[in-house]
């Protein structure tokens, strides 16, 4: 059913020679055969309403047959004949006596519009399979791609798209875009992964394409700026999360607190962020550190799976990580750090060294509503690590780590 060549549904230039068959031109041969051949039978009167239907019939058919020509959809033009010359032979022939040619001419209307509606439904599904075979290649482009119209309703998606949306095609078309992403903006975070977004308006704005690209992560290096111009990111600048930790690299850790930031100043919110760093007083210069580094790693995946979905958490210096709280303020962060200092005991069965090790943090708090300026992630990060630093420092001079 793919194949459009079908003889019944097949769309052809104009049939010159439909012109000289029209319904018109054969209805003087239909009229001459049914008055020839009249006689058996006497004639009936009919009434003048019948006529002015029955005409008013015949010039739609016989419309319909020159649309059908012109428009080359020569399938159609048998059928339409049939239909156009039954409608006229019927009482035709019952005008002139004629009983066998009513019959036929019954006969002749109903085949003309059985035939026209078969070959509408032919052409229906033929053209629907045609359009899901198009559907089909147009969703399997090797490229992440969301199509929205003026509404931001998903009309069409590719699969490598849902399969970074991790949702089943079918689920998200005719579905709003903002169930799945954020259309505004130059990125978009999916799935614990950013995205460089490129947007273009189509047929004058009613349908809207987004195309979807790896997001390019900048180093932590002085010469990071310079690296990234060259295009010489290495492997580890694009890794996102610690593959031992299970947090956010230091890296991408930077891009969502630039993005955080942001939001918090623009929808004038409150944000914190906590720098945790965990302490092992008893540990000696030259002992090996594997049992404190596992103990560390643990307690790190204890803490990720306590914090939101719209927090993050990110490693920092050595034994150090970061959590940014969006949306809270300097005291509930504080309500949230006692619960995670309160998990180093669930682990100290199995880690002996948390047992002696000391948990320090200190907060950083913008509120955006208050700030008319606000900081980078680099000095939101900056401001963190000299307190974390004078803290350690003021604690190991009185002899507590």
């Amino acid at each position: 059913m793919n194949n459009l060549n079908a003889s019944n549904i097949k769309k052809t230039g104009s049939n010159i020679l439909g012109w000289f068959t029209i319904p018109p031109v054969m209805a003087i041969l239909t009229v001459a055969l049914a008055r020839l051949l009249g006689g058996g039978f006497p004639g009936g009167d009919i009434d003048l309403s019948i006529w002015a239907m029955v005409w008013m019939l015949f010039i739609v058919m016989s419309v319909l047959y020159g649309l059908f020509n012109m428009n080359g959809l020569t399938g159609g033009l048998i059928p339409l004949q049939a239909l156009a010359q039954g409608i006229i032979l019927c009482p035709m022939a019952l005008s002139y006596g004629t009983r066998m040619f009513e019959w036929l001419g019954v006969v002749l209307s109903v085949c003309g519009a059985i035939a026209l509606v078969v070959i509408y439904n032919q052409s229906s599904h033929v053209a629907s399979e045609a359009g899901s075979g198009i559907e089909n290649d147009v969703k399997k482009i090797p490229v992440k791609f969301v199509i929205t119209d003026s509404a931001g309703i998903i009309l069409n998606i590719s699969e490598e798209m849902a399969e970074v949306l991790d949702v089943q095609r079918e689920n998200i078309l005719n579905k709003p875009v903002s169930d799945f992403f954020s259309p505004v903006g130059r990125s978009v975070e999916i799935n614990e992964k950013f995205w460089d977004i490129s947007r273009k308006e189509l047929d004058d704005g009613k349908r809207y394409y987004f195309e979807f690209k790896d997001k390019a992560l900048p180093t932590s290096s002085d010469d990071a700026d310079e690296t990234e111009e060259n295009g010489q990111l290495d492997a580890s600048a694009m890794m996102l999360r610690d593959p031992e930790t299970g947090l956010h690299t230091y890296n991408y850790g930077l891009i969502r607190l630039d993005e955080d930031l942001y939001r918090a100043g623009r929808y004038k919110r409150e944000l914190t962020g906590v720098l945790i760093r965990v302490v092992f007083p008893n540990l000696l210069p030259d002992e090996d550190m594997t049992p404190y580094h596992e103990a560390f790693i643990a307690y790190c995946r204890l803490i990720k799976k306590d914090i939101r979905i719209s927090d993050t958490i990110f490693e920092f210096d050595d034994m150090q990580v970061l959590i940014i709280l969006s949306e809270c303020s300097p005291t509930m962060a504080e309500t949230v750090v006692e619960r995670h200092l309160s998990l180093i005991n669930a682990l100290a069965s199995n880690y002996e060294s948390l047992l002696h090790a000391t948990i320090m943090h200190v907060t950083n708090s913008v509120d955006g509503e208050m700030s008319d300026t606000m900081p980078t992630a680099r000095e939101f990060v900056e401001t963190l690590r000299e307190a974390m630093t004078r803290k350690y420092s003021a604690q190991a001079l009185s002899g507590e780590v």
